[in-house]
This record gives C-alpha cells, structure tokens and sequence, in this order.
C-alpha cells in the first residue's frame, strides 16, 4: 500500500481566496447619496449617485480615485492605473478618469436593484455592488422653473453633501451652484434633486445662488434663482 502525503501549506492554499473571483463592494445610502465603495489593491474607487434614482430617469454621479502608496511617486502610479478602471451600469460605461458618470435608467429596473460593476484595465470583473432603484416617478412640468422651484437649505457643514430639491434634468452640464458667489462640486444629479458638496474653506452666513438649465426639444432655457435663509 502507498501512502500519499500533502504538505500542509499546500492544503492551505486551497482554502484561499480567488484572487480572479469578483468581490462584493461596500454600498451606504445616506445624505442624499447611494455611496460605493471599491476597495483595490491600489486604493478605493468611490461612485456617488442620487438616493431618489427611479426607472426612466437621467442621472449624474462622480467617479472618485482614492489611490493609496507609502509615497508621492508610488500613488501616482497607483492613480494612473486606477484611472484606466471603468465603472459599468447597464449598457453605460465610464472611465474612472472620466468622474462624472451619466446614465439613463431602464424601465425594467424599477423596483429592483442596479449593480454597479468595477472592471480593470483589461475588462475583468474586479467587484460590484448594488444600490436600489424606485419604480418610474412622474416628471415635473415642462415649465420653465421660477426662483422657488428649488428648495435652498439653510444649513450646510463643510466638505459634507449638501442636498437641493427641485426640477433638474439630471445633467451636470446644464446645472450651475454657488454658495457666496463660488461654485460648489456637484456630487449627484436626478430630476428631482441635485447633491453638491458644501464649501470647505467657508464659515458663517453666506447667500446662495442655484441656476438650471433644463432642455425642452431643442431649445434650452437658463432660469436663476436665488434665495437666502
């Protein structure tokens, strides 16, 4: 009779983790934000998007590279290979260089979950997380927006979101901020609501400008409003 004999590092090994096998990714609802976060060996990928997404809508969010190193030189290579990730939802895909993601929603999805899906350099699946999406809401008028359409919060803390009601059509591109007269980065967009990220160098009262830009056919009209606390 033989007798085979394994080495224990061996049958260790087997029980590892598949380096190949895509990862579940952290997904927080919170502040007006479905926030995922990817965590890579070479740092964090974080995708912002609207907490009010519904089937039907258009919708903005950032893409964000966090890269990680022990030095200057060691996170910029890790940045640039971050920034040659792509973010995949549906049949939308956006570049993490790219940091603003656009993406119409399906009908199907209403009521369901979207998976938003990290894939590396070469197209492989490195994680994914999911975030709910609501049923198809109705879309505000076609009117073009006064000053009170949007609804300006009275507080906002630095460097935090900061939420704004009202009609958007959910494009970063056609969608100006100011809080005391600076532009402020958007974070989010749906046609209900816009996120930004409050002023981190500003304290005390400050008077608020919001433009929209909403696009009927093929005419646009631009509406200022400004409102303070």
């Amino acid at each position: 009779m033989h007798r085979v004999s394994i080495p224990l590092c061996c049958a260790l090994l087997t029980l590892a983790a598949d380096p190949m096998r895509a990862q579940e990714a952290r997904a927080v609802t919170g502040a007006g934000l479905h926030t995922a976060t990817f965590a890579v060996p070479q740092g964090r990928v974080v995708v912002r998007l609207p907490d009010d997404m519904a089937a039907g809508d258009v919708i903005s969010g950032t893409v964000v590279a966090e890269p990680e190193g022990r030095g200057d030189r060691e996170r910029r290579r890790a940045e640039d290979e971050l920034n040659g990730y792509v973010v995949e939802m549906g049949e939308s895909r956006t570049a993490v260089s790219a940091r603003v993601l656009r993406w119409t929603i399906p009908a199907a999805l209403g009521g369901g979950m979207a998976a938003a899906v990290l894939r590396d350099r070469s197209g492989r699946e490195v994680a994914r997380a999911e975030v709910p999406v609501a049923g198809a809401v109705p879309h505000p008028p076609n009117d073009a927006p006064r000053p009170e359409s949007w609804q300006l919060p009275r507080i906002g803390q630095q460097g935090k979101p900061l939420e704004i009601p009202g009609p958007f059509d959910g494009s970063f591109d056609n969608t100006r901020v100011g809080v005391g007269g600076r532009p402020v980065r958007p974070l989010a967009e749906s046609p209900r609501k816009l996120v930004v990220e409050s002023p981190r160098e500003m304290t005390g009262p400050a008077p608020r400008r919001s433009s929209c830009a909403r696009e009927r056919g093929r005419r646009a009209g631009r509406t200022a409003a400004s409102a303070c606390a």
